[in-house]
């Protein structure tokens, strides 16, 4: 059944701030209605995935040589000792800074225009193949509105989307078109408003040589004063999508620049470029403005507009409208929800798993009381970000939640926000600093919160750490958890920790998944207090309204670890409504596994891809694998009782140490066992590499001259995952070693 979706106010029902969503009244009967048109068929998604296939070991590669050309790179590979994180920030403060010369930042920077280039012109393949197919299918329903006297405002590219304006009395005919999937309200979304940089950890970043160099990112916001003397040249590319929002603001809000104030700050918490109110990412390429938010009045400070379809408008040509093409997206608006799900959320996670991008977004500024969370927050796929107060010192240990900073879970129990960031009192970019009024200007919210965040992932990019997943990963993985262990509804996964991370950049590993019994181990040692994150994403598009679902069912991934000294489970995480799970060690392990499963069925692909952060020097490696080396002796001449003698070596060829180890041999059809002899053995523990030998001797009868010989199967039960092996061991009347894998 296709449901018009309305937006409503949550005030007065869960306390919501004024900052929310204000009452949406039912237009007049000669009015033309805004909506949001979704098409069943999905087609671009399909081509988003081709594309990154294709360019999936073009970016592996030079990722990697970007990550390893840096000296600190060379320095853990020399002292490969894990260290806890008080050691770690200790060296980020100390070591690092005395690390590089200007021919090393040169090479960084090379390097990571590399990858820029790489994944821009992946995107904008993605684009030139999705264009004409979408098109096309868009093409009978534009007419269709055109036909009821509406008129389209928008046709998507990320989404198989169209916004429009129609009649009220047309919408129920336009629900009911074959072709369309989903109907909602083009809702409006509110604004959710020099020491915090250093607190985040960012010098540390800048003095190993990253700053953010070869990264764009989008501010989706009020616009930018590109003129700010703090920002001079660093907007590359900017528009002005206010479509929706009506007349009146081409008045009051007519250009790319900022009236309002909001989106200046928030572009120079990432990226300004003067002491002492550096940004994040100072040294990113550049800005991309893509102003969907509206003043209300025309005047600084005041409050501001943006409407779901110009947000949308504006994310899409961020991405691939213009020339530069943003790997990081900064939203700082949301609306009140009551819903575990909202098609803004959905389409957010569309273009973060489409389009391999980051996304970070304030959580909302509701709190203290839970699910209070804003959407698109609460989408599984973006990094949704609370608010720490600083209380403007360097020092972490007294930062603290915000009161006001949205509380999760979801409404329906995920685990959100993501990850805490500086919010409170931030000083910034002021867009009305002409004349005598100040350059900077003091701001609060989740709002200032998230841009720390975008900042944090464009230094992380710059740094070779370039998949969106591993970004996520990473940031969630070395935060610090300040607040009830593990994931909690103010912190979510701790407040990020750059001097932490910067340690961290080769230990995340992006890789996938099949259904059970498909498994994937990483191992290494672990400190007590080390943490091992699983990041993957809901994969969107729609694919219609009924079956399948209008989003992919989420893959339920669970994340295991165990000991492999003795076999034993030491930890797990297998919540079967996120898509992120963490496992905590509670003590030192000289060599702990970590195993990654899908639980049930992958909807919509054959594999799900994922992202695995771990402690330092954990590697990936193949699970326990039992080979045989064999020999036959005997002479069979068909008579009864001649005897075979076989002997065998069991080998360990896997990575990881094997447990409940059996093999079993059964004779081919043409012998007839004729001695009690136990054809199963019982096999001892195996380390990796170790061969166990083993001889046994059967007596038998031979039936034909067919080919006579053994079936062997071995069997190990490890990890909590059974691992076999199969072959034949072939009799040919003479001695001879052969080997079975």
């Amino acid at each position: 059944m296709k449901v018009i979706f309305t937006i409503l106010t949550l005030l007065g029902i869960l306390g919501l701030s004024a900052f929310l969503l204000a009452p949406i009244s039912a237009p007049a009967a000669a009015e033309l209605q805004p909506v949001i048109i979704l098409l069943k068929a999905q087609p671009q998604a399909e081509i988003a995935a081709q594309v990154w296939a294709e360019k999936q070991a073009l970016l592996e590669a030079a990722s990697a040589e970007l990550r390893q050309a840096h000296p600190v790179s060379e320095w853990r590979r020399r002292n490969p000792a894990p260290l806890s994180r008080a050691q770690e920030n200790d060296l980020a403060r100390r070591f690092i800074p005395q690390a590089l010369d200007e021919a090393q930042l040169a090479l960084l920077k090379e390097k990571a225009l590399r990858i820029e280039e790489l994944r821009a012109s992946a995107r904008q393949e993605i684009y030139r193949r999705s264009l004409p197919v979408l098109q096309k299918s868009q093409a009978p329903l534009v007419q269709q509105i055109e036909a009821w006297g509406g008129e389209v405002v928008y046709q998507y590219t990320l989404w198989n989307a169209v916004a429009a304006r129609l009649p009220a009395e047309r919408l129920s005919e336009l629900a009911a078109l074959s072709a369309v999937a989903e109907v909602f309200e083009d809702g409006v979304l509110q604004p959710l408003l020099d020491v915090s940089v250093p607190t985040s950890g960012a010098p540390a970043f800048w003095s190993a040589g990253y700053t953010g160099q070869g990264v764009d990112v989008a501010v989706v916001d009020t616009g930018i004063d590109a003129s700010h003397p703090a920002l001079s040249g660093k907007v590359l590319a900017q528009k002005r999508c206010l479509d929706k929002l009506g007349t009146a603001y081409n008045s009051i809000d007519p250009s790319p620049d900022d009236v309002n104030g909001h989106g200046t700050h928030i572009a120079g918490i990432i990226g300004s470029q003067n002491s002492p109110y550096r940004g994040v990412a100072y040294g990113i390429r550049g800005l991309i403005n893509a102003k969907a938010g509206g003043d209300d009045d025309g005047l600084y400070g005041g409050g501001a507009s943006m409407a779901d379809s110009d947000a949308m408008k504006c994310v899409e040509w961020a991405i691939i409208g213009n020339p530069y093409g943003a790997e990081v997206l900064n939203f700082s608006f949301g609306g009140g929800t009551a819903a575990d799900d909202t098609p803004l959320a959905r389409f957010w996670d569309a273009v973060v798993s489409q389009m391999n991008v980051v996304a970070t977004i304030a959580a909302g500024n509701s709190g203290p009381n839970p699910q209070t969370l804003l959407s698109p927050g609460i989408a599984p796929n973006v990094i949704s970000v609370a608010n720490v107060q600083d209380y403007g010192t360097l020092y972490r240990v007294d930062d603290s939640i915000r009161n006001s900073s949205s509380r999760g879970p979801t409404a329906g129990g995920r685990k959100k926000p993501d990850l805490a960031a500086p919010g409170t009192s931030i000083v910034s970019t002021s867009s009305n600093w002409e004349g005598a009024n100040a350059d900077w200007v003091s701001l609060s919210g989740t709002s200032m919160a998230a841009p720390h965040v975008a900042g944090a992932a464009a230094l992380l990019i710059s740094a070779g750490v370039s998949d969106p997943l591993a970004v996520k990963a990473l940031l969630i993985n070395t935060a610090e958890d300040k607040g009830d262990p593990g994931w909690d509804s103010a912190y979510g996964w701790g407040y990020i920790d750059l001097n932490n991370a910067v340690f961290h950049l080769e230990d995340v590993y992006v890789n996938s998944v099949a259904e059970t019994p498909d498994v994937r181990f990483y191992a290494g040692p672990a400190l007590s207090g080390d943490t091992a994150t699983l990041v993957w994403n809901r994969r969107v598009p729609y694919a219609g309204a009924t079956t399948p679902p209008t989003a992919y069912t989420l893959s339920d991934l669970n994340l295991f670890a165990y000991r492999e000294a003795d076999n034993a489970p030491i930890g797990s995480s297998t919540s079967a409504l996120d898509n992120v799970e963490q496992v905590k060690f509670s003590a030192a392990e000289s060599k702990a596994v970590l195993a990654v499963r899908v639980n049930g069925d992958i909807v919509g692909a054959a594999t799900e891809k994922f992202a695995l952060a771990v402690p330092e020097g954990f590697t990936p490696h193949v699970g326990p694998h039992l080979t045989v080396l064999a020999t036959l002796q005997g002479d069979l001449q068909g008579q009864a009782g001649e005897v075979i003698t076989v002997t065998l070596m069991v080998k360990n060829s896997g990575d990881l140490k094997a447990f409940n180890n059996t093999l079993t041999l059964t004779p081919s059809a043409n012998l007839s066992l004729l001695s009690s002899v136990p054809l199963t053995e019982t096999l001892p523990d195996l380390a990796a590499g170790e061969v166990y030998p083993l001889s046994l001797s059967w007596s038998f009868q031979k039936q034909d001259e067919t080919e006579a010989g053994l079936y062997f199967s071995t069997h190990s039960y490890s990890y909590e995952t059974d691992f076999t092996s199969v072959g034949f061991i072939p009799y040919h009347n003479y001695y001879f070693p052969l080997i079975f894998r």
